[in-house]
């Protein structure tokens, strides 16, 4: 608990704003909060960014080994706090139950580190002048509150998904709402429930972890619960693409502080948070960054194909596909004729989905070698890391198969990339809603009752992507989409309005 990583300038006045940030022990949190830990650190506050000894390395990695140099060079004041090692559990078969346990093991254990390093603190006398967490984070919110830490929520996720935890939180705990206590049983599942800013929802799309069956269910409760508590709530999106959502929030936000008998919260949109002026499809992507030796192979594909050409398949960080689900990808991207740069999570050794002695050709064992053949020259298959946004930049990236996670919709939104949307879990199917139904930027893709997709309906939906009318609104829609969201982040824009008031409060909090 007492290594730490330190990197940027030092601030001679004494007043300088401290902010403590604080994710969900995962990696995409991470990433979405030092996007935004950069942001702040560029007006001249100092951050302190709490993180698991694997994201760290992630985050490292994902700046070639070169992450605190690259603070340091931009003077940006930013220490690196560590937390240790991710707390891990036995898988005991169980699935989803299972990765909800681990969910909840590995985030209420890193928040319970949180809360230590912040008592040791307290105890020195040592406060920040504000503290940004998660969603999730209620009782580290809680207790820096009693501190007279200020302590507002930064939210990774869509606005939507945010409305409808807060929202069906306090339907259940007022007892109007009684969703099943397993989304398993298919009990309801197709009945509506209306959301402020959202469009009716089935009981089906909302993440299961709401059920009470769920590991992650009280854990869920006490950030819901946080959250109508907080006087600022910041959103890594943007407000021209979430406008009707985020004002649905807000006007649920006023009711309850109305029943509350308090102020209502001040909801700021900051994003996109990451710098698209470096990821722009008129930069060089071709040009090495600070310590790449070696262009990667992504990027060498890349560079042999036609402009606008080649779909980009990814699901994120956390899925992985049965042998059976990759088959049918491979399957099915073969049969589109498309180029493509598919990259898959390939399951561990300890699954039993990789057959002895495949171990160093994790791509051979589970893809089928005719479609490694003969999807050369056109298709390349990849496991692992890639520079995703250096990938959606790149001139020949013409599509995005995707999850529908937060960062990956913002980025690609960056770029100016049209999405086909396969959501898979937690916030996604809302996700994916949204783009397919309400500003279509997606093309949908039809999947089974079990989510399972086969190679007819992704081939389907790529031809559709690329060679429709369907196809071609979605692309312009997306373009349009883009330039509001450069709009947003540039000087007067709604973004970097919302962020300089920001600052100045913080500021103000400091004096």
């Amino acid at each position: 608990m007492d290594q730490k990583h330190e990197a940027g300038v030092k601030h001679l006045d004494d007043v300088v704003p401290s902010v403590w940030m604080a994710p969900t022990a995962y990696i995409t949190h991470a990433l979405s909060f030092l996007q935004c830990a950069k942001l702040l650190a560029r007006h001249g506050l100092t951050i302190t960014l709490f993180y698991l000894d694997d994201d760290f390395h992630s985050l490292d990695a994902m700046e070639n080994g070169m992450l605190l140099d690259n603070l340091k060079r931009e003077g940006l004041d930013i220490r690196m706090q560590c937390l240790g090692p991710r707390a891990r559990l036995v898988d005991d078969g169980s699935s989803d139950l299972f990765r909800h346990r681990q969910i909840h093991h590995c985030t209420a254990g890193a928040e319970r580190m949180v809360q230590k390093y912040m008592r040791s603190e307290v105890d020195r006398g040592t406060k920040p002048t504000c503290l940004l967490s998660d969603v999730w984070l209620g009782s580290l919110r809680e207790e820096a509150t009693s501190y007279g830490i200020p302590s507002w929520v930064l939210c990774p996720y869509a606005s939507g998904y945010l409305s409808t935890l807060t929202y069906v939180y306090q339907l259940q705990s007022k007892g109007i709402l009684n969703l099943p206590y397993s989304f398993r049983d298919g009990v309801n599942r197709n009945e509506c429930i209306s959301i402020p800013g959202l469009p009716l929802l089935k009981i089906q799309d909302i993440p299961i972890y709401f059920s009470r069956e769920s590991p992650l269910f009280e854990y869920l409760s006490i950030g819901a619960a946080s959250v109508s508590k907080c006087s600022v709530i910041l959103l890594t999106s943007f407000y021209e693409l979430e406008s009707r959502s985020i004002e649905g929030f807000k006007s649920f936000m006023r009711a309850l502080a109305v029943g509350f008998h308090k102020k209502s919260p001040t909801v700021w949109s900051i994003g996109p948070t990451f710098d698209m002026a470096s990821y722009s499809k008129e930069s060089n992507v071709a040009e090495s960054e600070p310590g790449e030796l070696h262009k990667h192979p992504s990027i060498a594909f890349l560079d042999t194909q036609a402009a606008s050409s080649v779909l980009l398949v990814m699901f994120g960080t956390l899925v992985y596909h049965t042998p059976e689900q990759i088959e049918e990808i491979a399957r099915g991207l073969e049969n589109s004729q498309q180029p493509f740069l598919c990259v898959l999570n390939v399951p561990n050794m300890n699954t039993g989905w990789i057959t002895p002695g495949h171990e160093e050709d994790r791509i051979s064992a589970v893809v089928p070698a005719d479609c490694i053949g003969n999807a050369r020259g056109r298709g390349l298959f990849l496991e692992g890391w890639v520079p995703q946004k250096k990938i959606l930049a790149h001139p020949s990236t013409g599509g995005f198969v995707t999850h529908c996670g937060q960062n990956s919709i913002l980025e690609s939104i960056g770029m100016g990339i049209p999405l086909i949307a396969w959501p898979m879990l937690s916030d996604q199917l809302l996700n994916a809603r949204f783009l397919v139904n309400e500003v279509q930027i997606a093309v949908d893709i039809s999947r089974g009752p079990d989510g399972f997709v086969d190679r007819k309906e992704l081939e389907k939906s790529v031809r559709t992507l690329f060679h429709s009318d369907e196809g071609n609104l979605v692309r312009r829609n997306c373009l349009m989409m883009r330039e509001m969201a450069r709009k947003a982040v540039q000087e007067n824009g709604s973004s970097w309005k919302n962020i300089e008031a920001l600052v100045a409060l913080i500021r103000s909090l400091s004096t």
